[in-house]
């Protein structure tokens, strides 16, 4: 059985979060789901920072690329751009625009920004990628945000790849940053996720991580990737896996 170091650490590092980040320390929640994604924002007051994990039920590439960004509409808005490249690794880049134009990485005002890479994984059936960004200016109980996709995946894995443009977008996305959080795993599309015994064939995960401070022009998460295979228990879901790099998250922040 091989498995990347990360699938032994993890269980053990979620029960110390789930320990220390009790639900005193303020932190909130919530999902929004469309047509084929969810994304979930974590926010943690003490550090004025939104965890986000965008998932896909969809593994392996080209799946083109998705966008996720702070704002009620494209310009001006705080991007995360997310597509897996031809060798499995996954890039996150972080953009902006002035205009109705491709946003770029040279645009970004909002400089704090990092990557939660060794989280950022594709694999049969599903694609995750996590970021972190700081909280917006807006109310905590309607934080907006739109989303963009293309079919059409950039060239190439650097953060500064060109963009094809969208062919669909989703407007008025207000999340509600009032909800506690309550421990429960990112939003899943559909609802339900996958069985890990059916989802772990040719398991991919990025390695490393970024700090806080990364810029936009480095903060990429396209690392080579190592496959496993699998023989874990059918009854263990991948709703728990998740559970547990959630709650790994949660503790990062925290101690930030």
């Amino acid at each position: 059985m091989r498995f990347n170091v990360v699938w032994y650490v993890l269980p053990a590092l979620a029960g110390f979060a789930k320990a220390q980040v009790a639900v005193q320390t303020g932190m909130t929640s919530d999902s929004h789901c469309g047509d084929g994604y969810c994304f979930t924002a974590l926010y943690v007051p003490s550090s004025k920072m939104i965890n986000y994990t965008l998932i896909v039920p969809q593994g392996g590439a080209p799946l083109g690329w998705y966008g996720v960004a702070q704002g009620t509409e494209m310009e001006n808005a705080n991007m995360a751009i997310n597509w897996v490249n031809g060798d499995n690794t996954l890039t996150t880049s972080h953009r902006s625009t002035k205009e109705m134009i491709e946003p770029k990485t040279s645009e970004v005002t909002v400089k704090a920004f990092s990557l939660n890479s060794d989280i950022s994984s594709t694999m049969t059936g599903m694609t995750i990628w996590s970021w972190n960004m700081p909280m917006t200016n807006d109310s905590l109980n309607a934080v907006n945000h739109v989303f963009a996709y293309s079919p059409t995946s950039p060239a190439s894995a650097s953060v500064d790849a060109t963009l094809i443009k969208h062919n669909r977008h989703d407007t008025g996305i207000a999340l509600d940053l009032t909800k506690s959080y309550d421990g429960s795993p990112p939003a899943y599309p559909n609802g339900t996720a996958p069985m890990v015994g059916d989802m772990m064939q040719d398991h991919t995960t990025s390695s490393g991580s970024a700090n806080s401070t990364t810029s936009a022009s480095n903060a990429t998460s396209a690392q080579k990737s190592n496959g496993a295979s699998s023989d874990m228990h059918g009854k263990i879901t991948l709703l728990f896996l998740l559970h547990v790099l959630f709650c790994v998250v949660a503790w990062q922040l925290f101690i930030n």
